[in-house]
């Protein structure tokens, strides 16, 4: 797990209340990492969690560019003490085609301190940064 820098670390109570919209939350085990792009290698696409603070909680959003048609799945986990809310789908894109994917949205006082989203393509997994 990719532990949440310090600024972007919201530690505000043990309670959470989640709402996740477009699908279901469920309890499961944390993600299992896959082979990831070596470096130096350009990735077939740019990715990014981004994390926007509402009146009601948190929203937790995927984006995804593709430098190159891409097909493939992604993936993204918060988790917490007592908390593991995984979301995942697939993802056809076309060249330079930005689309955002999965959407989660944490209602009242959060205690998340992981925040990951990882897409796959080709059978190369790229983990995307919090933003």
């Amino acid at each position: 797990m990719f532990p949440l820098p310090l600024p972007a670390r919201l530690v505000l109570g043990a309670a959470a209340t989640a709402v996740v919209v477009g699908c279901a939350a469920t309890a499961a085990p944390p993600l299992v990492a896959q082979a990831h792009a070596p470096s130096g290698v350009a990735a077939p696409v740019d990715c990014a969690l981004e994390v926007q603070r509402t009146r009601n909680g948190l929203v937790y959003e995927g984006v995804v560019t593709a430098r190159v048609p891409a097909d493939g799945v992604y993936s993204i986990h918060l988790g917490g003490p007592a908390t593991s809310l995984n979301q995942g789908g697939h993802l056809r894109l076309a060249r330079n085609e930005t689309a955002r994917v999965g959407r989660i949205t944490v209602a009242g006082q959060t205690n998340i301190t992981t925040a990951e989203m990882e897409v796959s393509i080709a059978g190369t997994t790229r983990s995307c940064p919090l933003r």
